[in-house]
């Protein structure tokens, strides 16, 4: 079980642990409990992590735009984002806003690098 001695050292580990699952599938936080709002009702699902950009503060998952998740955050973005770590005991859990990214250069950058069968995922 890991000790941490302050606020510091325990964000730091939650960023380099965030990296850790977009590089290794193996890593527990890999995949995420994301929760959205239906009809004023919680709606929740497991996504796989895909990014992280700790200078920012911003973490995303991939999705199909013609999704029910998309539509609950067109009317209400806000949600909720579980990552459960067993083996160490560690769980984050994060509120906050989100947002739908379909045409910035970072989406455009990251469709691009999508093998075609991931790609594939996402289309009819």
């Amino acid at each position: 079980m890991n000790t941490f001695n302050s606020l510091e050292e325990i964000y730091s580990r939650v960023w380099e642990k965030l990296e850790l699952a977009v590089a290794s599938r193996h890593e527990p936080w890999r995949t995420a409990s994301v929760a959205t709002v239906r009809e004023n009702h919680p709606e929740l699902r497991s996504m796989v992590l895909r990014g992280v950009e700790s200078s920012s503060k911003i973490i995303w998952f991939h999705t199909d735009l013609r999704s029910p998740k998309c539509t609950d955050l067109r009317h209400c973005p806000e949600g909720a984002v579980l990552f459960h770590d067993n083996p160490d005991h560690i769980q984050l859990r994060l509120n906050g806003l989100f947002e739908l990214d379909s045409r910035s250069s970072l989406s455009e950058e990251v469709w691009n690098a999508l093998h075609p069968s991931s790609r594939r995922c996402y289309q009819c």
